[in-house]
């Protein structure tokens, strides 16, 4: 088997996960069996409906453009439409890692006590970085990890939370969201990434947040999730979980 880009030593040892970056593989050693990541098992209910409405209303405005500016629409005209949608999904997705990864530097320099360098980079990746940097210096924010992988032995799935820290004297999971709006299920994912670290760890939270940073425009608000509906949050996650694996099992599914 082709060399790990990563391998991830937890629970002081007991568990090694091996991280494959090209098929975004995450394997557990001794079972040699790639694990369900919290992204993935919340992937099969991810909001078709919404991202086709997006596809369509791409296409439509473009179609129509042409026709009142006095052109007429071409067979090209309407592949190209149809086509759009992967363009701006690409470009967006771009857009947003390239937002996670400025913010991962500069939470590493300030746990290794290092200066910050902010080099240039594109506007939009810009404008979502210095909103996140507003809002730190804005609150009282001392940081505790950032990429951090966890697993969870009980469930037997794996994720990547963005943030652990203390906010405003409050120990807080923190998900980073560059998408243009927030999904029903993105609190069951921090809730499953809480129960994962906290199985592990054994350590407490206080509050469960999602910065939103829009791609476009740099616009930032800090959604508050807090604790009371987390043990909700989590039995939906864990539902959504064993329907995962079930595809899996019926090879519905690849990973």
């Amino acid at each position: 088997m082709k060399t790990p880009d990563k391998t991830y030593s937890l629970y002081k040892g007991k568990v090694v996960i091996d991280f494959f970056e090209g098929r975004h593989w995450y394997i557990r050693r001794d079972t040699g069996k790639v694990l369900t990541s919290v992204t993935g098992a919340l992937g099969i209910i991810a909001s078709a409906d919404i991202l086709m409405a997006w596809a369509t209303k791409l296409a439509k405005n473009h179609l129509i453009e042409i026709i009142e500016s006095g052109g007429m629409v071409l067979v090209d005209d309407v592949y190209k439409a149809c086509g759009l949608y992967r363009a701006k999904r690409d470009e967006a997705g771009d857009i947003g890692t390239a937002v996670h990864a400025m913010i991962e530097s500069y939470i590493k320099s300030k746990l290794e006590k290092k200066p910050f360098k902010f080099g240039n980079v594109p506007e939009k990746v810009g404008y979502g970085f210095i909103a996140f940097k507003e809002w730190v210096e804005k609150n009282k924010v001392k940081f505790e990890a950032t990429e951090q992988i966890v697993y969870s032995l009980k469930y037997n799935y794996v994720g990547t939370l963005d943030i652990r820290a203390v906010v405003n004297g409050k120990r807080t999971l923190i998900d980073i969201k560059t998408s243009n709006y927030l999904s029903d299920t993105m609190p069951w994912q921090t809730s499953a990434y809480l129960e994962a670290d906290r199985e592990e760890s054994g350590r407490e939270y206080d509050d469960r947040m999602i910065l939103h940073i829009k791609k476009d425009t740099g616009d930032f608000e800090a959604v508050h999730l807090g604790m009371e509906n987390h043990k909700k949050d989590f039995k939906a996650f864990v539902g959504v979980l064993a329907a995962k694996n079930r595809l899996k099992e019926k090879g519905g599914v690849k990973k």
